[in-house]
Formats: structure tokens, C-alpha cells, sequence
């Protein structure tokens, strides 16, 4: 297949915690070989890591992360879907569209923060407030008592 008709992937996969490195590295493998038949390319592979999940999967408290990113024709995406869903080892996966590594380069334009400067803080404006209501108060009391 031609590079011109093939779509950019992610894809992550939670495998199962019971997994050797043995078994680990022969999975990676084999997701290698699947996109070669499939007339996909690997692009880049993420570090494989356990993590403790969100919740239980399959009774799983962790389970092993894999991220692959790769070329691939859309038609051929629900095979590889297929393969992923009737292999006992993975927990879950999901690919995505990935976006475009032009997009991802475009550097972001600094701007520095606008800084207004208050002519008075918040709390001094309360205390001032707070000050001018007790001599009202006061200024009353006075009256009505006379002093």
C-alpha cells in the first residue's frame, strides 16, 4: 500500500498483569508483524509499563500499557480491531486518529500575562468598609444615648 492512502493511528493497549517478559516482548512482536501484514508501518512505540487501572478490569487491578503509533489503510483498521478483541492477553485497547505531527510542531506565540493594577486590594476595600459602618454605628449610639 501506498503511504499516500494510509491514516496516521494511535493505539493503546491494557495488557493482562499475569503476562511474562517473555510473553511481553513476543506480544510486541507480533502487533509488529500484524501491521507489516496488514501493509501498515510502525511509526513509534511507546515504553511498556504497569499501572494500577481505575477500577477492576476482567477482576485485573493493573494491568501492562502499550502505545504504538502507526500508518495503516482505514479498511484495514477493523481487522486489526479484530485481532486485539479475540486475544485473550489484552485487557482493552482503542485506537485513535492521530493528529498530524505538522500540527503538533506549530509553535505555540508567547504573550506575556496582562497584569491590571488594582488601586486597591480587595480585603483593604472590606476593612475601610467595615470601619465606616462601626463609626455610623457609633455616631448613632451616641445620639440616642445622649452622650
Amino acid at each position: 500500500m501506498s503511504e499516500e492512502t494510509q491514516r496516521q493511528y494511535e493505539i493503546t493497549i491494557i495488557l493482562s498483569p499475569e503476562l511474562r517478559e517473555a510473553e511481553l516482548s513476543s506480544f510486541e512482536e507480533g502487533i509488529k508483524l500484524s501491521l507489516d501484514r496488514l501493509g501498515g508501518s510502525l511509526k513509534k512505540k511507546g515504553a511498556l509499563e504497569k499501572r494500577n487501572l481505575a477500577y477492576p478490569i476482567k477482576k485485573f487491578q493493573s494491568g501492562y500499557y502499550l502505545s504504538i503509533n502507526f500508518l495503516l489503510n482505514p479498511e484495514k483498521l477493523e481487522e486489526l480491531n479484530s485481532l486485539l478483541k479475540h486475544n485473550k492477553e489484552v485487557l482493552r485497547h482503542i485506537v485513535v486518529l492521530a493528529p498530524e505531527e505538522e500540527t503538533r510542531a506549530i509553535p505555540r506565540k508567547k504573550t506575556e500575562p496582562k497584569v491590571e493594577k488594582l488601586k486597591e486590594k480587595p480585603k483593604d476595600k472590606m476593612e475601610k468598609k467595615g470601619k465606616i459602618q462601626l463609626e455610623e454605628i457609633d455616631k448613632k449610639l451616641e445620639e440616642i444615648l445622649g452622650m
